[in-house]
């Protein structure tokens, strides 16, 4: 199932609308576009995109457990800043509605 579409700012991001808030899976993309919008955020992945490359090709141990522990922590560790990013614009939005009554 797609996202319907919502309209974009000025900018080219999409509007947070109080749709978009409420629905995890658009504001993850919401999210996920102001992040491929950012240059400081792209160039960040960039350089974990290449260390997460250099670290698949080096040897690994005998049985798989030290390598299969490390995925499981990186896992964790990108679902809490993608829970966080999520909170942290509703806080916001939530913050701008309580300021002037209406959603931003």
């Amino acid at each position: 199932m797609t996202a319907p579409d919502h309209d974009a700012g000025d900018d080219g991001l999409p509007a947070l609308t109080a749709d978009v808030i409420d629905d995890d899976e658009l504001l993850a993309d919401a999210v996920d576009a102001y992040i491929a919008a950012n240059p400081l955020a792209r160039e960040r992945q960039a350089e974990i995109d290449f260390r997460r490359e250099v670290l698949r090709l080096l040897p690994h141990d005998t049985d798989g457990m030290t390598w299969g522990y490390f995925v499981q922590l990186d896992e964790l560790v990108n679902e809490r800043w993608a829970d966080l990013a999520l909170d942290l614009v509703r806080l916001g939005y939530a913050a701008g509605k309580s300021l002037t009554g209406v959603g931003p």
